[in-house]
């Protein structure tokens, strides 16, 4: 992509980079043990799977849901870095709008399997956070 046609498409451009080596380059870091990343790559779509921030309640519960686990031995909490990001695909035009997403973090018993709508009435998120 050329740089004119780079800057027709983007008004906006963040770079980040955060990687499981990086804990090596941090001399405050030594001391922890290294950790690593997971990438999963998932869609959303109207009426199957897109069920909206947790205050829809019903239908929440149909989103894409990930599981952490703490392991044993370590600690009670742990750092987790969570990104959620739309691809680009060059076929857009230039005046389409990103959807609005997000995510919403629960603490969940260890034998559920998924969050339910009861479980989303009942329990108070531990983050959440929308925007595009």
């Amino acid at each position: 992509m050329s740089v004119n046609e780079f800057l027709t498409r983007f008004v906006v451009i963040w770079l980040a980079h955060i990687g499981p080596d990086d804990w090596a380059r941090e001399p405050g870091l030594h001391t922890r043990a290294p950790w690593r990343a997971a990438l999963a790559v998932r869609q959303w779509r109207a009426g199957f799977n897109a069920g909206g921030p947790h205050k829809f309640i019903e239908t929440t519960a149909t989103n894409p849901q990930f599981r952490i686990r703490v392991p044993p031995g370590h600690p009670s909490k742990a750092h987790v870095v969570v990104a959620v990001a739309q691809k680009y695909e060059c076929y857009r035009s230039r005046n389409y709008e990103d959807e609005e997403i997000g995510f919403t973090i629960y603490e969940v018993p260890p034998g559920m399997q998924r969050v339910t709508p009861q479980y989303v009435s009942e329990q108070m998120p531990l983050v959440c956070r929308i925007g595009v």
